[in-house]
């Protein structure tokens, strides 16, 4: 019997389980493992004498839950049947799975079902077959497919022979398309793509221009695997060698940038771009050369002409030469050479010593190009740089010497919902300090400046200092929430570990909030009661996007006065607010609020009835999360009658108690 254990990182709240052991025959009556992240159930027989066994598992999980203990980006519910029997030389197994909404990273689909059989298993010719099916399938935000895939495997003597088939067809009518067949030995793995096509969203189909062969054996060879779309090329070929010698080429001719752009969800983009890369050399020493060339280099609506590129790199160095120019957009360049280990055999090398050396020079370069870098955290940005740099030294001891400036800039992010406008900086490098000089942001009525050093000496814990003062600084405009703040931050301490500090003032603040402790609660619906009569389930609830959290390594304290132009502002609500907190976060913890926010004036409705606040507190203890403790005193008046609520509790269980003058029954109250 197991009860309150934890195996492998997964809480099980009990399990048992019942045998009979009849001389060589055993027979499992039951085996239970309960948890609220896992069922599974297993029972049948054993018989060693006649080698024959006839087994059954079913088993539920939640993925959702699970993904998060071992570290996997998964969700999903989960359910599986499993059986096996027939002699021990020759057992037949199946199994069913099926997840409904299953998530993997940027993968997902409505649902996932899978099907195996497998026969003649521990004899000399076992074979299956395994069926997929993932009806609306997702790739990041390309448009959802749906998806079948068989595979077939069947072993004679030594070799083992599978065959691949895969087919997808999305909304627009362009299919996806897979097919291959292996067949591996002890000595070597060959294969052949028969077929291929992969349809990106807002370009040509890609299609495999004939069937290639490859083989593995003491590397991957191949004499050319060919896919097109159009006028674009994309061909492997050659030998890459996982110890020894290796002589490949990729070669891309007239690749469009534009259907990239779309399917990693990022700004409109546009170009074409022609490479080439040999590998030569060993696994211990290899040797790379590359050359690339982009025409009509665009982001949004900036142009950015042409960008070349050529690259060495052999016994550990690596030299680079890059450069983009635009008679319109700016011009940047980057030259030198930098210590790099590519090999993928052999003793991994120390270059903390190596010398480095890399010139990089920018003037007036259009940063619209920068949102393509982090589409998902950058929503629009703008502004011109020009940087003159020097970096020589180590790689472990780098000397930076040069200046950096920016002006006009605009940077929007996804987070705030908000641009910061009329960006400007100037930080200049001595080779040991970078003198942040100046930094400057407006937003909405108010600005933010910054000033500080960061110390980038070799060996050193790259110690900062530095200083924002705000003046009605718009800092936040969400939908839920929008903040403008007055005061002094100052970050001390490590970069990789800052500690930050000082006192903000809230000059104007508006809260939004989905829900005030006397809103009526929707109750959510019993999903262990059936609904005869429905065509199909309902939806399953959207999961909510994890917010990112704060880093870890960093310390936090400050006060936050809320002085002025404050409120909680609903349809049902207006409510004025002051008061103090205090965000304190040590390293490596999760922050902590403290302190109250009083509720000075205004009025909520409840029932139809117009309250008017007389009094209360909202108190925040510091738990994660916060867990705010409301004490609230609210009236309103009729001819004959005034009624008090007295509002006590927590957010999620609120206490609420009615009186009134002259007194009247708590039922009759808001009758």
């Amino acid at each position: 019997m197991l009860a309150h254990a934890v195996v492998r990182g997964v809480p099980l709240e009990h399990g048992t389980a019942r045998a009979v052991v009849d001389g060589t025959r055993i027979r499992l009556a039951s085996a239970r493992v309960t948890g609220p992240e896992l069922h599974a159930h297993a029972s049948g027989t054993l018989d060693l004498a006649r080698s024959v066994a006839d087994l059954t598992l079913a088993a539920r999980a939640d993925l959702t839950r699970l993904g998060p203990r071992f570290g996997q980006p998964v969700a999903g519910t989960a359910r599986l049947s499993a059986s096996a029997a027939g002699p021990l030389g020759a057992l037949a197994a199946q199994a069913t799975a099926t997840v409904e909404h299953p998530l993997y990273g940027a993968l997902g689909a409505d649902r996932a079902r899978a099907r195996l059989a497998l026969d003649g298993l521990g004899s000399r010719a076992p074979h299956g077959t395994l069926h997929l099916e993932a009806p609306a399938l997702r790739v990041a935000r390309a448009s959802p497919a749906d998806a079948l895939a068989d595979l077939e495997w069947r072993r004679a003597g030594d070799t083992d022979r599978a065959r691949l088939a895969a087919h997808a067809k999305g909304e627009d009518g362009r299919p996806q398309t897979l097919a291959a067949s292996v067949e591996r030995t002890a000595a070597r793995t060959t294969g052949r793509l028969e077929e291929a096509t992969l349809a990106l969203p807002g370009g040509s189909p890609w299609r495999l221009t004939a069937p290639a062969a490859f083989a593995l054996e003491d590397g991957l060879r191949t004499d050319g695997v060919t896919f097109a779309a159009g006028e674009q090329r994309i061909k492997l070929s050659g030998h890459v060698g996982l110890a020894g010698a290796s002589d490949a080429t990729l070669a891309v001719e007239r690749l469009a940038l534009g259907p990239l752009c779309v399917l990693v969800d990022g700004p409109r983009c546009a170009g074409e771009v022609t490479a080439r890369a040999a590998l030569t050399g060993t696994a211990t020493a290899p040797v790379v050369d590359a050359t690339a060339r982009a025409e009509g280099l665009a982001v949004d609506d900036v142009r950015y002409g042409a960008l070349t590129l050529d690259g060495h790199a052999a016994d550990t160095r690596a030299s680079l030469h890059a450069v983009l120019v635009h008679p319109h957009a700016g011009e940047l360049s980057a030259a030198g050479t930098v210590p790099l280990d590519l090999a993928w055999a052999g003793p991994r090398r120390d270059l903390g010593a190596a010398p480095l050396e890399l010139v990089v020079h920018a003037d007036h370069l259009d940063l619209t190009a920068l949102r393509a870098l982090a589409p998902h955290v950058i929503r629009r940005s703008a502004g011109f740089v020009t940087v003159d740099l020097r970096v020589t030294g180590t790689r472990a001891a780098p000397r930076p010497v040069g200046r950096l400036a920016l002006e006009g800039g605009t940077l929007e992010l996804v987070g705030t919902g908000l641009a910061y406008e009329d960006l400007r900086a100037r930080i200049a490098a001595n080779g040991t300090v970078l003198d942040v000089q100046e930094l400057h942001a407006r937003a909405g009525d108010g600005t933010v400046d910054g000033s500080g050093q960061l110390d980038v000496s070799p060996g050193g814990t790259l110690p900062l200092a530095l200083t924002f003062r705000f003046d009605r600084f718009l800092a936040v405009r969400r939908e839920a929430v929008e903040a403008a703040l007055s005061g002094t931050l100052a970050a001390h301490g490590a970069l990789t570990a800052p500690e930050v500090s000082g006192a903000l003032d809230v000059e104007h603040a508006v809260l939004r909030p989905a829900g005030l402790p006397s809103t009526p609660r929707t109750q959510l619906p019993d999903r262990t009661i059936a609904v005869v009569g429905l065509d199909e389930e309902p939806p399953a609830p959207a999961a909510a996007e994890p917010s990112p959290g704060l880093p870890a390594p960093l310390a936090l304290a400050v006060t936050i006065r809320i002085a002025q132009d404050a409120s909680v502002r609903r349809t049902d609500a207006n409510i004025a607010l002051g008061g103090e907190l205090a965000l304190a976060k040590a390293r490596g913890e999760p922050p902590q609020v403290t302190g109250q926010v009083r509720l000075l004036h205004g009025w909520f409705e409840f029932q139809g009835r117009h309250f008017e606040i007389k009094e209360g507190t909202i108190t925040l203890g510091g738990g994660t999360p916060p867990k705010p403790v409301f004490d609230v005193t609210a009236g309103y008046r009729t001819p004959a009658y005034r009624i008090v609520v007295h509002i006590t509790g927590s957010a999620d269980k609120p206490n609420l108690v009615f009186s009134s003058d002259p007194p009247l029954e708590q039922a009759d109250i808001l009758s």
